[in-house]
């Protein structure tokens, strides 16, 4: 006894205004999936309209526990909810590895002597080109004078 009464109240609970809505709200969006699936692969014309006349009452009416519920994971997982689980349950568990608690591979002096070290190396290098090109000159009218 108190099984039926704990059966009935769920089921009115489904039936409420709430629940009900979205209930409505799924079979009209189930509806129209159903009649873009059946005119991408059914040629328009009576026999598609038939088909899908079919194939929403058995979905719709008929076995939509079965097919709701399907839909609305398929629509949950479709809407982005599929990386916010694979978030919770994957990435967040446990604690974080060893080396993201540790500081940064780089903070701003770190950066700043490596950009005066590259420039340093830059007019070294500089340098050097300039002091080979005037070798070569030195050279070349060397070459020139004999």
């Amino acid at each position: 006894m108190l099984a039926i009464v704990a059966l009935n109240s769920i089921t009115l609970l489904f039936e409420s205004s709430f629940f009900g809505d979205i209930n409505l709200i799924l079979k009209i969006f189930a509806l129209l999936m159903i009649i873009g699936f059946v005119r991408q692969y059914v040629s328009p014309g009576i026999l598609a309209t038939i088909v899908t006349l079919v194939v929403s009452y058995f979905v719709l009416f008929v076995n939509w526990w079965i097919f709701g519920s399907i839909y609305l994971v398929y629509t949950l997982l479709a809407a982005g909810v599929s990386g916010i689980m694979v978030d919770f349950f994957f990435v967040m568990p446990g604690k974080q590895p060893k080396q993201m608690e540790e500081k940064p591979d780089s903070d701003g002096i770190s950066v700043q002597n490596k950009m005066h070290q590259m420039q340093g190396n830059a007019q070294q290098h500089a340098a050097l080109m300039q002091q080979r090109a005037q070798q070569n000159s030195v050279a070349q009218r060397m070459r020139m004078g004999r």
